[in-house]
């Protein structure tokens, strides 16, 4: 399927795979999307076979909002913490949003498993007459030991259904 950030395509033009890794982190900046199945026509595009899906990642688009998250997880990372602001529209046509996300886990579920991701955004927009004029810059930063894949014999063995021989 066709993945677009803002009207452009994101899909890598090799492998044809959305690198969803770009934006790991950002879950308040990108929840504002389109989504189509098949063919369908969307605002950007025509969709593929798989359909389309379509993130708007605007400083207009975002929620009139300052948020802080604190998140306990026990799966691939212990915490989260992320801070989002969203100004709206201000009196003079501007639109300014920021986000920061952390996410780390000294050890994660599975033994010698660290977690180590942040991720960043800010975007900034400008209404000139009817038009919007925008600017948006975001990344995502990731480092984690990887789990191994074992036979069920291994896990006999070790007496550890999470043993992890990396």
């Amino acid at each position: 399927f066709t993945t677009l950030m803002n009207g452009a395509q994101v899909t890598d033009l090799v492998s044809e795979r959305s690198a969803y890794s770009s934006w790991s982190g950002l879950n308040d900046v990108v929840r504002s999307r389109e989504s189509t199945f098949g063919l369908s026509p969307a605002t950007y595009t025509y969709g593929g076979i798989g359909g389309s899906y379509s993130i708007d990642s605007r400083a207009s688009r975002q929620r009139k909002q300052m948020q802080v998250t604190y998140s306990l997880g026990n799966r691939t990372f212990d915490n989260r913490l992320m801070l989002t602001y969203g100004s709206g529209f201000t009196k003079d046509g501007w639109a300014f949003a920021a986000s920061y996300s952390r996410r780390w886990a000294q050890e994660g579920f599975v033994k010698g498993t660290y977690y180590d991701g942040n991720a960043y955004y800010l975007g900034v927009s400008k209404l000139i007459d009817k038009h919007e004029l925008s600017f948006t810059i975001l990344g995502s930063q990731v480092e984690n030991a990887a789990t191994s894949t074992n036979a069920p014999e291994v896990y006999d063995i070790a007496g550890d259904h999470y043993y992890n021989s990396n």
